[in-house]
């Protein structure tokens, strides 16, 4: 029999293992995919990947993180094509 406290500990360490694997895979999706040999390039890309994943997180209960991915392409389009007007 499972004591209620191993219970509670439990569900606390799979939530936290749930929270890794969640941070992940969005983190994979944020990945730019390139075949760029230089390593510098495919670091700044990674680094570029946490910024864009670190910025949903502080409006995650707001928006999923693929519709963040879509609404900041789309203001970033409209930015550019108001500077070429």
């Amino acid at each position: 029999n499972m004591e209620f406290a191993d219970f509670v500990k439990y569900k606390r360490l799979y939530r936290k293992r749930w929270n890794t694997e969640t941070g992940f895979r969005m983190l994979d999706e944020a990945r730019i995919k390139t075949k760029n040999k230089h390593i510098e390039i495919r670091f700044f890309y990674f680094l570029v990947a946490l910024l864009l994943y670190n910025c949903w997180k502080v409006v995650k209960e707001k928006v999923s993180f693929r519709r963040f991915l879509i609404e900041l392409q789309r203001m970033w389009n409209m930015h550019v094509n108001i500077q070429q007007s």
